[in-house]
């Protein structure tokens, strides 16, 4: 089974409605020209998809804001590439905020944890996710339900940068 993987997301109150009504988008779907965000963005997350997001936006002219719960952006990025991409980021104007983990969202208010208190965002017009990705393993699942020998490769066993599928 190679069934690769898809867009995680992230357990937050609020999350279903955002996403139905198109305030929440997934990070690859606006780097592939499906979804068109607002001006003002908030991605969550601040990995290779967030951060190349965001660039891609505030080439745009997106107000663009990252929000990343680690004390650090851009962890799973080569270290060349990903010092680049910050000083475009920071030429741009793009806000970081970081160790801030996003907890929930009322209406088009993201309410976020920063050092164990709460704070809000709001004026934003898109929120955009990219925390990562995870195995689609349902095929696998319902084969090994039905008996059948299952041996699961790539993304579909683990998700990974495609420097490491191509290794």
């Amino acid at each position: 089974v190679a069934t690769g993987a898809q867009p995680a997301t992230v357990p937050v109150e609020g999350l279903a409605e955002a996403v139905a009504s198109g305030f929440v988008v997934q990070g690859v779907d606006v780097i592939e020209g499906k979804v068109t965000p607002g001006r003002r963005v908030v991605i969550v997350g601040g990995g290779h998809v967030g951060l190349e997001t965001a660039d891609t936006l505030a080439e745009k002219g997106h107000e663009v804001t990252v929000i990343e719960m680690l004390p650090d952006v851009g962890a799973d990025m080569v270290v060349s590439v990903r010092q680049m991409l910050l000083e475009r980021l920071e030429r741009r104007s793009v806000k970081l905020r970081l160790r801030t983990a996003l907890h929930g969202l009322e209406g088009r208010t993201l309410v976020t944890e920063v050092d164990g208190k709460e704070q809000k965002i709001l004026g934003v017009d898109t929120v955009v996710l990219a925390v990562g990705f995870r195995p689609r393993g349902e095929l696998a699942a319902e084969a090994e339900r039905l008996g059948k020998e299952v041996h699961v490769v790539g993304d579909a066993k683990e998700a990974r940068s495609a420097l490491e599928a191509i290794y």
